[in-house]
């Protein structure tokens, strides 16, 4: 990032050179700001003896002069002009706020800022369709704050805007005016300017907001946003909860089993819990933890910025030096302002400083999804501990660079950074951007020095990183470096952007951008909504279109063949698209979809348990062609070449059809069935057999009063209110070629389906739905019957090439994005030759194997039943059963003090804990989520001797009791006499949730140490499958199988007092849930004893039949995709 203003002319010139391109208004901004310029560096030291003036009397001067009419004719000439200025406020606050910038703060690290005067149409700067912005508190810092997201585009077909938050307008969604880089501009020019027409934000990041108050302010404006339907990266709770809680990370690192960074040692001190004694036998503990440490940090636990309220005390070595913390923290205790109390206790670490008097250094590691990582370097004041940009409690620091980071200890050691210590600081970086789950964090780390391995003979050192904290928020990207290293041991820094191209595709997943709008904006914005059929077509053909060509490289990649098949794919669906009614003349988009694999925790989203999922989108897709058809009027025509039609009548009507011939078409109207349906409670209304009754669904969702858009969503269909024209709409669909979607159990194709048209929606009535509202349409599965979350569609929206996601569920949201470590481990997917068994073509395949091999004396119907009947016994009816079993009996306990007589299976203050942790998200839960009493749940707060890895087995004890006070089996009357095995399925749930949570330290792990990582993963996986094994045999007239007896899948209470004697790890226990088959059982016994300890195989998704999931060596990898195509299975590579 060179110096973006060199190479500009003077003022003067600059102003003549723009005139004959544009008004000039547009222009006297950028001429003002820079004879302010002038004017203020000449000023700032007559205001003070040391030449510096204070960015508030910079402001007073400034205005003062901007509001001269003598000063600005002088400056600038015309009249009209001047005039024009003198009424516009707002133009004078940021020219003066701008020069401000110049001279007091950014100087050359941005491009000069040119402030427009009145309102522009700026879609010479802002083309694309979509707009990312980054939104601050601190507007004479917006082009600091600007300028690393603009650079870091890469190509990216995205709008990249700052502004602050009284630039939006009423709705919170779109920005009335923006500062942007001019994309044309030659040296680089940053442009702003108020709005004729709003602009519609679909993603933002919030930085550096003022210092007083901040988190709460972050609070209310990710708020505003989000219920505008903005994506807020960076949302209020999650940097609540991973960053601005000083103590989170530090929990999850002791929660660890092999954590991939370190953290100073730590003390929780919590108000509610410690008395002056305990707080000084904590203070103890943690200076005997560390005695070499030089000093204690004393700081709040949570909402505070920028050094705020944090301290430092030399090491304790008397009761009077402990007393003075006690008497401090107590202090900090009484002294909260936002009723949180806790005070986090720290050794002071770090012992890699500058030479120049000895100050304190921190490095800022800025991380961003892709793998990108960059830092930059604060020196302390001198004698100070704390080093920090600024606070109220601790002298202001000074940004530096990277090569001003060295040390000389007593035995003469230089620890400049060397590419040994970069490849150790973005390892630290990366873990810990996968902890926090937010796309782009500041990390704020110490240095230590460390030996680096295998140098013994010759001892070499790096400045090794302690993690301090993690800043959600992050101001001073704009001091990015990322450091290269020559072959003599010297290095070299430059300034770069934060975030690259893999960082968009994060925000803005390329498959969830319609092709019809990147084509459109990659050619021309005028084409924007007018490519037609004939159009798409002719492009298609021709092959001779770059842009086109461009974009199908972007999500298909180079493959020739790949390529050709897609276009192909495209021509097909269009062409088919006209045989059912299509206006090859009228505006079309056209969509792309993927799918979903679900590579790790099978059913743990569903309601009551309420788990995080791990998934991957898919290669395979499906295409939508959609157009909207206007009301027709009496006598209207529509014309096709030469000959004249009378026009089809689609008033109202939405109208669905399939190249396959297996899917038939459909045409519903949109007022007469589905707004009824909208404005009733919801219920089962569609047989979730039929492929349309998934769009149907969705689509009633989002004009139903619980999607916050529907008001929105009725307007753009003409379905608002009386006197309105409904229009039509026309949906076709595809998946052919090589990636064609399978549409059997395992890879979410109704997601996919769903996701294709909502998306199209959204883009052809321009209604800017985010990704987070088009991943609720899953809810229109509730007209299904179906009662699981949209964590699908979240995966499938969020998914990346090459990582596997973590979606949260209840609320269902897109968490992190990690990077599987394929160089040693694979994941393939395995279509099965046995379609789920509950689907259309589950009863063909029963069928057919009647007429083959029978099913032991059971008909197809009798099996078809007991599947269905599987599906809701183990289903989430289990969960909520089993919470609601719990809760009585726990409320038993507190108030009569034991269950039963004699049987004190847990104390009263135990049975609080559970029940506070369990309803810690009543929000439509009214009993609670499981998800609670495991790691990182509710339970590490409510009773807190239960957090960490380090106190896992006292966890699982109580757990282990709890599951005690639920019935082995339990028939429920009004689930119409389903017979749940609530025990089973409440032990599956919880070591499921155990299992994600480990998989992704495993996975971490294999990454760094294989030997040990990969034997973790393949153990999780084999459990896993273990608690989905069948306990029925379909194939032998519903027989037991030997599981359904095996010890192992005994759930009774010898087998638990037995794991609380061993202190067995919950992960390990499988459970029951009973989603396998036994096809899939003996695939993943044949596995274990065919590849030993190289592979391991569970059933995918929702179950009986479908798709299995296998994780392999890399090493083996080919060998075991052809070993399942020879028992007929159709692999892939996930």
């Amino acid at each position: 990032m060179t110096s973006p203003r060199e190479g500009h002319a003077s003022a003067p010139e600059r102003a003549k050179d723009h005139l004959p391109h544009g008004p000039m208004h547009r222009n006297v901004g950028h001429v003002l700001s820079d004879a302010l310029s002038v004017y203020m560096r000449d000023q700032a030291p007559q205001q003070h003896d040391d030449g510096h003036i204070s960015p508030e009397e910079f402001l007073i001067i400034a205005l003062e002069w901007l509001r001269d009419p003598a000063r600005l004719r002088e400056s600038y000439g015309p009249d009209e002009v001047i005039a024009s200025c003198m009424r516009d406020d707002v133009f004078l606050g940021r020219v003066a706020q701008v020069s401000m910038d110049n001279v007091l703060l950014s100087q050359s690290m941005t491009p000069p800022v040119e402030v427009w005067q009145g309102s522009h149409d700026a879609s010479s700067i802002i083309p694309q369709p979509h707009t990312f912005a980054v939104i601050t508190g601190k507007p004479a810092l917006m082009p600091h704050h600007l300028y690393p997201f603009a650079i870091g585009r890469d190509g990216y077909p995205v709008n990249i805007v700052c502004l602050e938050e009284g630039w939006l307008d009423e709705s919170g969604r779109a920005a009335t005016r923006i500062l942007a880089l001019d994309p044309e501009a030659m040296p680089p020019l940053l442009v702003e300017t108020s709005l004729t027409t709003p602009l519609t934000i679909h993603a933002a990041i919030i930085l550096e907001l003022p210092t007083h108050q901040e988190v709460a302010h972050h609070a209310s404006l990710s708020k505003r946003l989000k219920d505008a339907g903005v994506h807020v990266i960076n949302d209020a709770e999650s940097c609540a909860r991973c960053c601005d809680d000083k103590a989170w990370l530090r929990g999850q690192v002791a929660s660890s089993s092999s954590p991939a960074f370190e953290v100073p040692e730590c003390a929780l001190l919590s108000p509610d819990l410690s008395t002056s004694k305990t707080i000084a036998s904590s203070l103890r503990g943690l200076v005997a933890a560390r005695p070499t440490s030089q000093g204690i940090i004393l700081q709040r636990a949570a909402n505070t910025t920028e050094g705020q309220d944090v301290s430092y005390f030399p090491f304790a070595k008397t009761d009077d030096d402990i007393q003075m913390l006690v008497d401090h923290v107590q202090h900090l205790m009484d002294t909260t302002h936002d009723g949180d109390g806790n005070v986090l206790a720290s050794s002071f670490r770090g012992d890699v400083y500058c030479t120049d008097q000895k100050k304190n250094v921190v490095v800022r590691l800025n991380a961003a999804v892709g793998g990108h990582v960059t830092a930059s370097v604060v020196f302390g004041a001198q004698d100070h501990k704390i080093v920090s940009l600024g606070g109220e409690t601790c002298a202001p620091g000074r940004l530096s660079n990277l090569k001003e980071l060295y040390r000389h200890d007593q035995s003469g050691l230089n620890l400049c950074p060397t590419s040994y210590a970069w490849k150790v600081w973005r390892q630290v970086a990366q873990a810990v951007l996968s902890q926090v789950a937010l796309p782009l964090v500041g990390i704020d780390v110490v240095l230590e020095a460390r030996q680096i391995p295998d140098t013994d003979a010759h001892p070499q050192y790096y400045p090794h990183p302690v993690v301090l904290e993690v800043n959600g928020r992050p101001g001073s990207l704009i001091f990015a470096e990322v450091p290269s290293f020559n072959n003599d041991g010297t290095f070299s820094s430059r300034h770069t952007s934060p975030v690259n191209y893999s960082f968009w595709q994060s925000i803005i997943p390329p498959s969830t951008i319609p092709l019809s709008s990147s084509l459109s904006s990659s050619s021309s914005s005028s084409l924007h909504h007018t490519l037609t059929i004939v159009d798409w077509l002719s492009r298609l053909t021709s092959r001779s279109d770059s842009s086109l060509h461009n974009l199908f490289v972007s999500r298909y990649g180079n493959d020739p063949g790949i390529l050709e098949d897609r276009y192909d794919a495209y021509v097909t669906l269009l062409r088919s698209s006209l045989m059912q009614g299509f206006d090859d003349q009228r505006p079309v988009v056209v969509v792309a979809s993927p799918g979903r694999d679900r590579v790790f925790m099978g059913h743990t989203d569903l309601t009551g348990l309420g788990g995080p999922t791990i998934n991957s989108t898919t290669k395979q897709e499906i295409l939508c062609v959609m157009q909207v058809v206007v009301p027709v009027e009496e006598g209207n025509s529509s014309t096709h070449g030469t000959t004249t039609t009378k026009a089809e009548d689609m008033t109202g009507i939405l109208a669905l059809s399939n190249y396959s011939t297996e899917f038939s078409p459909c045409r519903v109207s949109l007022p007469d069935e589905l707004i009824p349906i909208s404005d009733q409670p919801v219920c089962k209304v569609w047989d979730p057999a039929l492929w349309h009754s998934y769009i149907k669904g969705a689509l009633t969702f989002l004009l139903s009063p619980q999607f916050h858009m529907h008001k929105i969503v009725r307007d753009k269909l003409g379905l608002a209110g009386q006197g309105a024209k409904p229009c039509g709409v026309r949906a076709h669909f595809a998946s052919t070629g090589y990636l064609t979607l399978p549409n059997v159990g395992g890879v979410s194709s109704s997601g996919a389906l769903t996701g294709a048209f909502v998306s199209a929606l959204s883009e052809i009535l321009r209604m800017d739905i985010p990704l987070s509202g088009q991943a609720e349409a899953d809810f229109g599965e509730y007209y299904l019957g179906k009662t699981a979350g949209c964590a699908d569609k979240t995966a499938q929206l969020f998914g990346q090439v090459g990582k596997v996601s973590v979606v949260g569920s209840f609320p269902e949201g897109f968490l992190q994005n990690i990077q599987f470590p394929e160089s040693h481990m694979r994941v393939l997917m395995a279509e099965s030759p046995v379609p789920r068994l509950t689907t259309p073509q589950g009863r063909e395949y029963l069928e057919e194997r009647v007429q083959r091999e029978g099913l032991g004396g059971k008909t197809v119907d009798e099996v078809v039943a007991w599947g269905h009947s599987t599906m809701k016994r183990y289903g989430s009816g289990a969960f909520v059963e089993a919470l609601k079993i719990l809760k009585s009996r726990l409320t038993d306990v507190i108030q009569k003090g034991e269950v039963t007589p004699g049987s004190p299976i847990v104390t009263a203050k135990e049975a609080q804990g559970v029940l506070d942790a369990l309803m810690s998200e009543p929000k439509g839960h009214p009993h609670g989520l499981l998800r609670e009493l495991c790691r990182n749940g509710a339970i590490e707060a409510t009773l807190p001797y239960l957090a960490g890895w380090e106190n896992r087995h006292l966890r699982y004890n109580l757990i282990y009791r709890l599951l005690k006070l639920i019935p082995l089996v339990e028939t429920i009357p009004a689930q119409n006499g389903v017979v749940y095995s609530l025990r089973r399925s409440m032990l599956y749930g919880l070591a499921e949730v155990e299992r994600g949570w480990a998989y992704l330290d495993a996975l971490q792990e294999v990454e760094s140490s294989p030997a040990s990582g990969i034997p973790k993963v393949l153990a999780l996986v084999a459990w896993a499958h273990d608690g989905d094994r069948a306990e029925v045999d379909y194939r032998h007239g519903l027989k037991p199988t030997s599981w359904s007896s095996s010890k192992d899948n005994s759930v009774d209470d010898i087998a638990l007092d037995a794991w609380i004697n061993n202190k067995d790890d919950l992960y390990s226990k499988p459970g029951g849930f009973s989603r396998s088959l036994p096809d899939f059982d003996d695939l993943a016994d044949e596995i274990q004893v065919h590849f030993a300890d190289t592979a391991r195989a569970r059933v995918a998704a929702a179950g009986l039949g479908g798709a299995v999931c296998l994780h392999v060596t890399t090493q083996r990898a080919d060998e075991l995709m052809g070993w399942l195509e020879k028992r007929g299975y159709k692999t892939r590579f996930v």
